[in-house]
């Protein structure tokens, strides 16, 4: 894309050089240039043909301030060209970094899900109780982590870069089943947010995680939960799992 805005350009400018040629060194090709070269006779008879003709064209120097217009036109162009693809290519690394953290919850990894999490990272971060540091989180993560008694998934929807382009937001719906035979309700719908960030070895760690305090979930949120996964990073950012709405009837 930069290639090809830079591309235009040029040939833009090189058109402006040439039609610039056009006028001062060839005015029986250019029909307006001739018309303005004889009023510029008429007008300053003391005038030689040549200062006559400078006259009517201009000194090249004129044409410096659009040029340098052009020239700083192009910069911000590619600028911007630059930090979008930028943004974009760490929005759909942290979608695919967020997908990895849950699978390792899934596989009941814990060595992988460690390696999620920055050492200083923040847990429960929107609560009075938060956890401070990859042990207390992995600690407190343990039921989750062995997944005996309760289940958790979840997946990205929406994720977002920071002008700071190694801090990324990502949030979708987690989906927490109790195990228990007679569990009621079966499954509860949260809201989560993370902070990823990448650190100086080019990896995206969690830096913050939070949600909310969930509420209990109908077979139809179930169903858009497991309908709204997408493995790849799309532009829209919108999940099939509408998390905002009212509870619907229960079934």
């Amino acid at each position: 894309m930069v290639r090809v805005v830079s591309m235009r350009v040029g040939a833009f400018m090189g058109s402006v050089a040439a039609r610039g040629k056009c006028h001062c060194g060839e005015p029986s090709r250019c029909p307006q240039t001739a018309l303005r070269q004889k009023a510029g006779e008429l007008c300053h008879p003391a005038l030689s043909r040549r200062e006559a003709r400078k006259h009517a064209c201009g000194s090249p120097l004129e044409a410096a301030p659009m040029l340098r217009f052009l020239f700083l036109a192009v910069l911000g162009t590619t600028a911007t060209v630059a930090h979008a693809q930028t943004a974009e290519t760490s929005r759909c690394a942290v979608w695919q970094r967020e997908l990895s953290f849950a699978a390792s919850v899934e596989r009941h990894d814990e060595k992988a899900f460690a390696e999620h999490i920055e050492s200083d990272a923040v847990f429960a971060a929107n609560t009075a109780r938060p956890q401070r540091g990859r042990a207390a989180i992995v600690k407190q993560w343990k039921s989750l982590l062995e997944g005996k008694s309760v289940r958790v998934r979840w997946y990205p929807a929406w994720v977002v870069q920071a002008g700071d382009p190694s801090v990324v937001l990502s949030s979708g719906p987690a989906l927490l089943e109790n195990l228990a035979p007679n569990a009621n309700p079966r499954y509860t719908l949260i809201a989560f947010s993370t902070v990823w960030h990448r650190g100086s070895d080019g990896v995206w760690r969690v830096m913050f995680d939070g949600g909310d305090e969930g509420r209990a979930a109908t077979a139809q949120d179930v169903a858009n939960f497991e309908t709204g996964r997408r493995a790849q990073c799309s532009p829209d950012l919108v999940s099939l799992a509408t998390l905002d709405r009212e509870p619907a009837a229960q079934h």
